[in-house]
């Protein structure tokens, strides 16, 4: 069996462990390049957990730019509070 080095598959997937989206990048492309895409998370809503890689500052920034009252701000947005 050959591996191939540089490939990797992203999965988004449903509260019922059911495949929503898929995409398997260019090799050297940038992890969280697919969450800046607008067709790999379309018709996305609730929440969206994923690795720490995945996530940062800009990103939340731009998902939440309106804040309530009684809104968390971002930093508090990584544990759920369940």
């Amino acid at each position: 069996m050959h591996w191939f080095h540089g490939f990797k598959l992203h999965l988004v997937i449903n509260d019922k462990g059911e495949i929503f989206n898929f995409t398997i990048p260019k090799p050297m492309l940038m992890i969280g390049k697919p969450l800046n895409d607008k067709s790999f998370i379309r018709k996305l809503y609730g929440k969206l957990y994923a690795d720490k890689g995945y996530i940062d500052k800009r990103l939340v920034l731009r998902w939440n730019t309106s804040y309530h009252s009684n809104q968390k701000q971002y930093e508090e947005f990584t544990n759920d509070d369940f």
